[in-house]
């Protein structure tokens, strides 16, 4: 892959790509994705760790637009519930957030697996600890507290054994490298906040492909990868160094869609195999073939997947002043939401109810569930509207040339 090396990072505006790394901006995801790219980086302080929607703040992950992004939430928060209750917690109630037969099974496997070897230590007196949705400072034991935070899906700490657990959601390829070095930084973490065990055991997890990889190595083997590995490289980006490799790890960078480097590989290998002014020759089929069809929709799919980050980045950079050429703001309003969920269910529950809308998260789920009279009459005054955002639109006043 062609690199492109910045050294130092050119001074920018707030908000735009340019960022002097601030030592707590570092997420475990970025910081996995150092080791093939230092460029990701430069989006460390715009792109917090991914878990900052907790598990209890459904209303928050029920209005992310993306549905992907959402439905992967929702698992997520669906299954540190799950583990909550089984590490014998008393956690809020999630029954208005709904998931689907597909996405119920991937829940299901996710907690069973954390269940039957948590129950296995409880057999084996081993003390085990259960940990869902769990913070962990990931470089402190290596010297950089505070550098790399974030929360692991789940973690188990018994008398001999850390286990780190990181969960899949989705049906996609998984990008096995970075999620293997994500679980290397939460073990770090763990270390740091439990102390050396005889053995660290990382285990990735993806029901929708049947995948579950499981590494088992020792404090002393991780604290020196740590070390010498992340601690380097960490240490480095913070100086301002930025090499930009593109290459299939681009995918989980958050930052991408604002990212030169990709952007130019991208236009760079549509220009190679189609030319911007190329005529198509005799000897060619003026239909494209299956290959080259399969090619375009993998361009096409990696520039849709952006479109959405471009879209808020650009929101929010109007917002502070600044203009897009072409696009203007608008505003969409709030979702209703129950304020009160635990007092709605009270009452549902106290008029039998329940049963009939025990899965649904909207007021107006709600409403064709149990008929508009006991909706208006039981529960209508606990819903409230959440605030609206801003929203990109198309300037149709500059269309055919600059808006008076």
């Amino acid at each position: 892959m062609k690199e492109m090396t910045v050294r130092p990072v050119s001074p920018a505006q707030p908000g735009t790509q340019g960022n002097n790394m601030r030592p707590q901006a570092l997420s475990p995801t970025l910081a996995a994705l150092l080791l093939d790219c230092k460029g990701a980086a430069e989006f460390a302080a715009k792109y917090p760790s991914s878990h900052r929607e907790k598990a209890e703040d459904w209303v928050t992950v029920s209005d992310i637009p993306d549905r992907d992004i959402r439905d992967g939430k929702i698992i997520h928060a669906l299954i540190a519930y799950e583990l909550e209750r089984l590490a014998g917690h008393n956690p809020e109630p999630l029954d208005m957030l709904h998931a689907s037969s597909k996405a119920q099974k991937i829940i299901d496997a996710c907690v069973g697996r954390v269940k039957s070897a948590y129950l296995a230590e409880q057999t084996c007196d081993t003390h085990p600890v259960l940990l869902p949705e769990h913070r962990v400072d990931c470089l402190a034991a290596c010297g950089l507290p505070d550098t790399c935070t974030g929360y692991c899906d789940c973690a188990t700490v018994t008398d001999k054994v850390l286990h780190v657990y990181e969960f899949k959601a989705g049906m996609g390829p998984i990008y096995y490298e970075q999620a293997r070095d994500r679980c290397r930084l939460y073990g770090l973490g763990l270390i740091s906040e439990h102390g050396p065990r005889e053995k660290v055991v990382l285990e990735i997890i993806k029901p929708g492909i049947s995948f579950d990889r499981r590494i088992e190595t020792t404090p002393d083997e991780l604290l020196r990868w740590g070390k010498e590995t992340m601690v380097a490289l960490v240490r480095s980006v913070m100086q301002g160094e930025r090499t930009y490799r593109p290459g299939p790890y681009c995918n989980v960078c958050p930052g991408r869609p604002l990212c030169r480097a990709w952007v130019t590989q991208l236009i760079a290998s549509l220009d190679s195999r189609y030319e911007s002014l190329a005529m198509v020759s005799p000897q060619q089929s003026p239909r494209l073939n299956e290959q080259e069809v399969a090619e375009l929709l993998t361009m096409a799919k990696d520039i849709e997947s952006c479109q959405r980050p471009l879209e808020e980045w650009a929101v929010g950079h109007i917002q502070r002043g600044g203009t897009i050429p072409g696009f203007r703001l608008g505003h969409n309003p709030g979702n209703l939401r129950f304020y009160d969920e635990a007092v709605v269910r009270e009452i549902l529950e106290a008029h039998g109810l329940l049963a009939q809308a025990q899965k649904l998260r909207t007021p107006f789920e709600m409403r064709r569930a149990i008929g508009n009279d006991a909706y208006e009459q039981l529960v209508a005054g606990y819903a409230c509207r959440t605030p609206g955002k801003d929203v990109l639109r198309q300037d149709d006043t500059a269309v055919g040339g600059q808006a008076q």
